[in-house]
């Protein structure tokens, strides 16, 4: 049983679903914006490392090159090599920065987006689990004989004394009296807290 009989209480049950759904979906979608926002700061740093692969490899081809020619070939080659090892560098400083935003990404994404949705989830979700596996089992019994019998006791444990004597007069003695009547007046108390609808007519247990 997913939402209330009652047609008051199940409006308000879809309407605060809705409700949650529509934060979830929210938030979700802003750790996402977030995400992506932040992981842009890191485009400088891979045209940064393509830069650098690039340097790297014209200063390796070239080094190469010049290698080859007798007497002066490794003299000349050392510029190049170190215009190679500078392109590497540059690739690892535009790799790791390009990563670092990354990084930062996820865990921005991640926090803007979960810590809103766990707060509304921790506040909601017991409670909802609560009232449906409460709802169903009452939906359950409520033709049992000697239910009504039982959720009369419920409303006499959890019902207000003020809304138990306004509904019946001395409700410990009419119970005890086994009053059908009354039992049904009690039992409608604890039916109306969850939100059920008719309460039937049932045959008492023996007492």
């Amino acid at each position: 049983m997913l939402y209330a009989e009652l047609p008051s209480l199940r409006l308000r049950q879809m309407v605060t679903d809705l409700a949650v759904l529509l934060w979830v979906v929210f938030w979700a979608w802003a750790g996402r914006r977030v995400f992506t926002l932040v992981d842009r700061l890191g485009r400088p740093g891979d045209s940064l490392g393509d830069a650098g692969r690039r340097l790297s490899s014209a200063g390796g081809k070239a080094g190469r090159a010049v290698d080859d020619l007798p007497v002066v070939g490794d003299r000349l080659a050392e510029p190049f090599e170190a215009v190679r090892r500078g392109g590497e560098s540059l690739t690892r400083a535009g790799e790791g920065a390009a990563t670092a935003a990354h990084d930062l990404a996820v865990v921005l994404g991640l926090v803007v987006a979960l810590l809103p949705i766990l707060w509304v989830l921790v506040r909601f979700l017991p409670g909802r689990v609560a009232w449906v596996r409460d709802a169903g089992a009452a939906r359950a019994l409520r033709a049992e004989p000697g239910g009504a019998e039982l959720f009369a006791l419920r409303a006499l444990a959890h019902r207000p004394v003020h809304e138990l004597r306004r509904a019946v007069g001395d409700p410990m003695a009419a119970y005890r009296s086994g009053d059908p009547a009354a039992i049904t007046t009690l039992a409608a108390l604890e039916y109306k807290r969850l939100g059920l609808g008719s309460v039937p007519t049932t045959p008492p247990l023996h007492r």
